[in-house]
Protein backbone atom coordinates (compact mmCIF):
# COMPACT_ATOMS: atom_id res chain seq x y z
CA UNK A 1 0.00 0.00 0.00
CA UNK A 2 3.19 2.59 -0.52
CA UNK A 3 4.33 3.85 -3.24
CA UNK A 4 8.05 4.34 -3.54
CA UNK A 5 7.38 6.84 -6.47
CA UNK A 6 5.01 8.77 -4.67
CA UNK A 7 6.45 12.17 -3.44
CA UNK A 8 5.48 14.65 -1.41
CA UNK A 9 5.00 17.18 -4.58
CA UNK A 10 2.91 15.21 -6.39
CA UNK A 11 0.56 14.85 -2.96
CA UNK A 12 0.80 18.36 -2.57
CA UNK A 13 -0.78 19.16 -6.56
CA UNK A 14 -3.71 16.91 -5.48
CA UNK A 15 -4.67 16.54 -1.32
CA UNK A 16 -3.99 19.15 1.80
CA UNK A 17 -3.47 17.66 5.01
CA UNK A 18 -5.13 18.75 8.00
CA UNK A 19 -3.48 18.34 10.73
CA UNK A 20 -5.58 19.49 13.40
CA UNK A 21 -8.26 17.40 12.18
CA UNK A 22 -6.20 14.33 10.43
CA UNK A 23 -8.21 14.72 7.41
CA UNK A 24 -7.21 14.75 4.00
CA UNK A 25 -8.94 17.00 1.67
CA UNK A 26 -9.29 17.50 -2.41
CA UNK A 27 -7.65 20.31 -4.03
CA UNK A 28 -10.23 19.84 -6.75
CA UNK A 29 -12.89 19.49 -4.65
CA UNK A 30 -12.12 21.05 -1.19
CA UNK A 31 -13.80 17.89 0.29
CA UNK A 32 -12.49 15.48 2.81
CA UNK A 33 -11.72 12.24 1.17
CA UNK A 34 -10.88 8.39 2.22
CA UNK A 35 -13.21 5.42 2.80
CA UNK A 36 -12.96 3.54 5.91
CA UNK A 37 -12.07 -0.23 4.80
CA UNK A 38 -13.22 -3.36 6.21
CA UNK A 39 -10.14 -3.35 9.45
CA UNK A 40 -11.94 0.13 10.35
CA UNK A 41 -8.70 1.82 9.20
CA UNK A 42 -9.60 5.07 6.44
CA UNK A 43 -7.82 4.48 3.26
CA UNK A 44 -7.28 7.27 0.60
CA UNK A 45 -6.82 6.98 -3.49
CA UNK A 46 -4.27 8.54 -4.73
CA UNK A 47 -4.35 7.75 -8.63
CA UNK A 48 -4.81 3.82 -9.27
CA UNK A 49 -3.54 3.55 -5.70
CA UNK A 50 -4.73 3.36 -1.94
CA UNK A 51 -3.38 4.43 1.33
CA UNK A 52 -3.49 3.94 4.56
CA UNK A 53 -4.82 7.47 5.84
CA UNK A 54 -2.47 7.04 8.89
CA UNK A 55 0.70 5.92 7.08
CA UNK A 56 -0.19 8.95 4.42
CA UNK A 57 -0.17 11.52 6.68
CA UNK A 58 3.10 10.00 8.27
CA UNK A 59 4.60 10.67 5.18
CA UNK A 60 2.98 14.40 4.48
CA UNK A 61 4.68 14.85 7.65
CA UNK A 62 8.03 13.58 7.87
CA UNK A 63 8.59 12.83 3.90
CA UNK A 64 9.29 9.07 4.79
CA UNK A 65 7.33 5.89 4.99
CA UNK A 66 7.47 4.55 7.92
CA UNK A 67 9.52 1.04 8.80
CA UNK A 68 7.41 -0.42 11.62
CA UNK A 69 3.55 0.40 13.02
CA UNK A 70 2.04 3.39 13.25
CA UNK A 71 0.05 3.14 16.48
CA UNK A 72 -2.92 5.68 17.10
CA UNK A 73 -2.48 6.72 20.89
CA UNK A 74 -5.64 6.84 21.46
CA UNK A 75 -6.88 3.86 19.82
CA UNK A 76 -9.13 5.54 17.61
CA UNK A 77 -8.39 4.10 13.85
CA UNK A 78 -10.01 6.91 11.96
CA UNK A 79 -7.99 9.75 14.25
CA UNK A 80 -5.47 10.20 11.80
CA UNK A 81 -3.87 13.33 13.13
CA UNK A 82 -0.12 13.48 13.54
CA UNK A 83 -0.45 14.22 17.25
CA UNK A 84 -2.11 10.83 17.45
CA UNK A 85 0.49 8.90 15.45
CA UNK A 86 3.02 6.83 17.32
CA UNK A 87 6.14 5.09 15.23
CA UNK A 88 6.26 1.87 17.20
CA UNK A 89 7.69 -1.52 16.89
CA UNK A 90 5.17 -4.35 16.05
CA UNK A 91 6.08 -5.79 19.55
CA UNK A 92 4.94 -2.35 21.15
CA UNK A 93 1.84 -2.59 19.25
CA UNK A 94 1.03 -5.68 20.53
CA UNK A 95 0.96 -4.20 23.41
CA UNK A 96 -2.08 -2.09 22.66
CA UNK A 97 -4.62 -4.62 21.30
CA UNK A 98 -7.82 -5.61 22.77
CA UNK A 99 -8.02 -9.18 24.81
CA UNK A 100 -7.86 -12.35 22.85
CA UNK A 101 -11.03 -13.89 22.05
CA UNK A 102 -10.16 -17.22 23.84
CA UNK A 103 -9.57 -15.18 27.50
CA UNK A 104 -11.57 -16.56 29.66
CA UNK A 105 -10.62 -14.37 32.72
CA UNK A 106 -11.66 -11.35 31.13
CA UNK A 107 -8.81 -9.41 32.21
CA UNK A 108 -5.27 -8.83 29.73
CA UNK A 109 -2.30 -11.45 31.31
CA UNK A 110 -4.42 -13.31 33.10
CA UNK A 111 -5.57 -17.10 32.55
CA UNK A 112 -6.58 -20.14 35.10
CA UNK A 113 -3.73 -22.94 35.48
CA UNK A 114 -6.02 -25.76 35.38
CA UNK A 115 -3.16 -28.16 37.06
CA UNK A 116 -3.21 -25.72 39.80
CA UNK A 117 -6.63 -24.50 39.97
CA UNK A 118 -5.18 -20.68 40.35
CA UNK A 119 -4.66 -17.88 38.31
CA UNK A 120 -1.28 -16.98 36.66
CA UNK A 121 0.04 -13.49 35.85
CA UNK A 122 2.15 -13.35 32.79
CA UNK A 123 3.41 -10.22 30.75
CA UNK A 124 4.89 -10.55 27.40
CA UNK A 125 7.78 -8.07 26.16
CA UNK A 126 9.46 -8.87 22.95
CA UNK A 127 7.52 -11.96 21.86
CA UNK A 128 9.13 -13.23 25.45
CA UNK A 129 6.92 -14.09 28.27
CA UNK A 130 7.50 -13.44 31.81
CA UNK A 131 5.52 -14.67 34.51
CA UNK A 132 4.29 -12.58 37.43
CA UNK A 133 2.91 -15.56 39.70
CA UNK A 134 -0.11 -17.51 40.93
CA UNK A 135 -2.88 -16.01 42.38
CA UNK A 136 -6.32 -17.32 44.25
CA UNK A 137 -8.52 -15.08 42.18
CA UNK A 138 -8.27 -13.00 38.72
CA UNK A 139 -8.43 -10.04 40.29
CA UNK A 140 -5.06 -10.88 42.49
CA UNK A 141 -3.92 -12.38 39.07
CA UNK A 142 -4.62 -8.71 36.97
CA UNK A 143 -3.05 -6.49 39.70
CA UNK A 144 0.19 -7.98 39.59
CA UNK A 145 -0.07 -7.56 35.90
CA UNK A 146 -0.85 -4.19 36.31
CA UNK A 147 2.01 -3.65 38.41
CA UNK A 148 4.36 -4.70 36.13
CA UNK A 149 2.73 -2.65 33.06
CA UNK A 150 4.68 0.46 33.43
CA UNK A 151 7.89 -1.30 33.10
CA UNK A 152 7.76 -3.53 30.37
CA UNK A 153 4.45 -1.64 28.24
CA UNK A 154 6.04 1.72 26.90
CA UNK A 155 3.24 1.84 24.56
CA UNK A 156 0.09 0.22 26.47
CA UNK A 157 -2.53 2.92 27.15
CA UNK A 158 -3.15 1.08 30.34
CA UNK A 159 -0.42 3.37 31.45
CA UNK A 160 -2.97 6.46 30.74
CA UNK A 161 -4.90 5.10 34.05
CA UNK A 162 -4.95 7.67 36.69
CA UNK A 163 -3.07 6.18 39.82
CA UNK A 164 -6.16 5.65 41.94
CA UNK A 165 -6.71 3.17 39.34
CA UNK A 166 -3.91 1.02 39.30
CA UNK A 167 -3.55 -1.26 42.51
CA UNK A 168 -1.09 -0.37 44.79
Amino acid sequence: MQNPNLTRDHLESILRYDIATGEFIRLRTSRPTGKINADGYIEVQVGKSRYLAHRLAWFWVYDQWPDYSLDHANRVKTDNRISNLRYITPSQQNQNTNLHPNNTSGYRGVFLDKSSGKWRSRIRVNNKKYSLGSYLTPEEAYAAYLKAVPLYHTHNPLLDLPDWLIPA
